[in-house]
């Protein structure tokens, strides 16, 4: 361990110390549920923040349970401290405390401030969450449409926040695998750029994907040209687009478009060269691609060529790993056997 590393750790650990101290002073002198108690807590839930979920979770019970005697159980203060808590539980991967949690709160906060409430409307959205990791989809989808509607009444159709959580809600369904739904959505997303003046430079790349699943080829290439004209507009880096490149390369791939492929891994590879050693295993990787594209298209002397440049590459690249370097040894010997037998 670091010298910089322990002296942060040691920090810490006598910052918590001397918290606590302070805390069972102000305890005594003010009594357990007093501003002064509450301030230090507070300091003491900000510090654990960056420790494990496990270690904030107890600090933020005993930070609610402050709010709770000295604001009252429904107070603003101690329903966002819940959600806080639900939060910690879900960091700790225990979702079944998570949800219990968060569905007591958002119960709470819709009672007391009314559904369009800004707190309300998150403690809902981390419930969405929530549902959808423990596979809970359709009650999830649900929820959430009934939020859209929410957000869209509290700020606006057009409103940025209505325009964020229309593309969470896209992603939900793609996660869900409901492809046509979500394309349908991100079409939507679309229209509504320009009229809250707003440009999400992921939003054809999202596109693309549901055009890939659906295979709408003409879309898929239609959201790829205007994603790489956004990204140069902005002044993209090229790691920036070639990790786009790299999204379509293998969109195009799967979905059998081997031309457009292999047009992607032909723009890929002098950006890869250009970016160099750090590049490497990903320039092997496409190259590897590319050979096998083109032994798809039998184009049999690109196939060789790019192949022999792959395996060249993976030998410097993975020279003591020998499952990752056997992985490349192999394609290259379907790529030559392939070519052989097509020139019998």
């Amino acid at each position: 361990m670091s010298t910089n590393t322990t002296n942060s750790s040691n920090k810490s650990g006598n910052e918590i110390i001397q918290l606590i101290a302070e805390k069972k002073k102000a305890v005594s002198a003010f009594g357990p549920y007093s501003k002064e108690v509450l301030d230090l807590q507070k300091q003491y839930v900000e510090i654990l923040r960056e420790r494990s979920p496990e270690a904030v979770e107890f600090a933020l019970r005993d930070l609610r349970d402050i709010y709770d005697h000295m604001e009252g159980p429904n107070s603003r203060h101690s329903l966002e401290t819940a959600v806080d808590l639900a939060r910690a539980f879900f960091d700790a991967n225990d979702l079944i405390s998570a949800k219990e949690c968060i569905e007591r709160v958002y119960n709470a906060f819709s009672v007391t401030y009314g559904k369009g409430d800004t707190g309300t409307l998150e403690a809902m959205e981390w419930y969405i969450t929530i549902l959808f990791e423990m596979e809970e989809d359709e009650e999830a989808l649900k929820l959430d449409e009934e939020f859209l509607g929410l957000v869209a009444d509290t700020y606006g159709p057009a409103s940025f926040e209505s325009f964020r959580a229309r593309r969470n809600h896209g992603d939900l369904l793609v996660a869900a695998e409901r492809w046509e739904h979500a394309l349908d959505t991100y079409y939507a997303l679309e229209n509504a750029e320009e009229a809250i003046g707003f440009a999400d430079d992921q939003l054809e790349m999202s596109i693309f994907q549901c055009a890939s699943q659906l295979k709408l080829y003409a879309r898929q290439r239609t959201a790829m040209d205007k994603h790489l004209v956004n990204l140069r507009t902005l002044g993209a880096e090229d790691i920036d687009i070639a990790n786009a490149y790299s999204g379509f390369l293998d969109g195009f791939y799967t979905s059998g478009q081997y031309e457009s492929a292999l047009e992607c891994a032909k723009a890929l590879i002098p950006l890869l060269q250009k970016m160099g050693a750090p590049a490497r295993r990903s320039l092997a990787s496409v190259l590897q691609t590319a050979a096998l594209i083109s032994c798809k298209t039998e184009d049999y002397q690109s196939a060789l060529k790019y192949s022999e440049k792959s395996l060249s590459l993976a030998k410097k690249c993975y020279k003591y790993d020998y499952d990752s370097l056997a992985e490349y040894q192999n394609a290259y010997e379907v790529v030559q056997n392939t070519v052989k037998g097509k020139r019998k």
